[in-house]
């Protein structure tokens, strides 16, 4: 594990979930990224846990065989956290997610986000800190290289060898892309935190860091991407247009969407 990243080994941990595949008919493990934001609350991407309405191949999850593994890398030795609730059903009604959540919509960004109370028996070692930042604050679109992705990459990631990856980078403007783009943005009111952080598949629900008053806290939580077509103008090409270029911007789900929420989750599983 890089040096930078050790103080979070504690911290943020790799998501287990059952989720049925409808086109090969059969159950399948699915991993995603969680971290700590309280002794007793996880927060994810709504996605990673919740049944999909309009996907073709992603079915319900079992929420009897979710488990969360602090320290993953280290086999028996790592520290396996239960959601809370003795039962399927009982822990699916205490997690709270977006209202209105359905994915595939892009416009549906600000919902995808998760808050999974964990049991009393096996809390959170360590906690990170959330701080609601709007994502037009020109503290996280001028400085450079202000956001840390972390996350557990599924492209680096062995079966005995389940690392936690993180890449600095830095959060873009939807303005300098064509009326798509742009339209999303106007619509949610320039809530959205666009960037182009190095993820892969493994890495949603993983915390999207800035470092605010010298102190790095969350902003966000990573949730999907837009595909972007760049014509010879750099616009979004249109119907038969010439595109000489595909982009995918990265997009994360920021804290001021959940904030309240996870404020009222804590004080109801850590009485704080």
């Amino acid at each position: 594990m890089p040096r930078a990243l050790a103080p979070l080994q504690d911290r943020v941990g790799l998501l287990i979930t059952r989720r049925y595949d409808k086109v090969r008919k059969r159950w399948h493990m699915s991993t995603c990224t969680a971290s700590c934001v309280s002794r007793h609350v996880l927060l994810t991407a709504a996605h990673c846990i919740m049944p999909t309405r309009n996907s073709k191949s992603r079915g319900p999850v079992d929420f009897s065989r979710m488990v969360f593994l602090l320290r993953p890398w280290a086999g028996r030795h790592s520290i396996r956290l239960l959601p809370r609730g003795k039962t399927a059903e009982k822990r699916r009604m205490l997690m709270r997610t977006g209202p209105g959540w359905r994915k595939g919509v892009v416009s549906h960004a600000l919902e995808d986000w998760a808050l999974i109370p964990l049991s009393d028996m096996t809390p959170c070692p360590a906690t990170l800190r959330v701080h609601p930042v709007r994502a037009d604050n020109p503290h996280i679109r001028k400085k450079r290289h202000a956001l840390l992705v972390v996350g557990f990459q599924g492209d680096k990631m062995r079966h005995k060898d389940r690392r936690l990856y993180g890449s600095t980078c830095r959060a873009t403007r939807a303005a300098r892309y064509a009326s798509r783009v742009r339209r999303l943005e106007h619509n949610l009111g320039h809530k959205l935190i666009l960037h182009f952080c190095d993820l892969s598949k493994g890495s949603s629900g993983g915390p999207v860091f800035a470092k605010i008053r010298g102190r790095p806290v969350i902003i966000g939580v990573v949730s999907s991407t837009i595909r972007v077509h760049e014509g010879k103008r750099g616009g979004l090409s249109g119907k038969g247009g010439m595109s000489r270029q595909t982009e995918r911007i990265n997009v994360a789900t920021p804290a001021t969407v959940f904030y309240r929420s996870l404020k009222d989750m804590i004080r109801k599983y850590d009485g704080q």
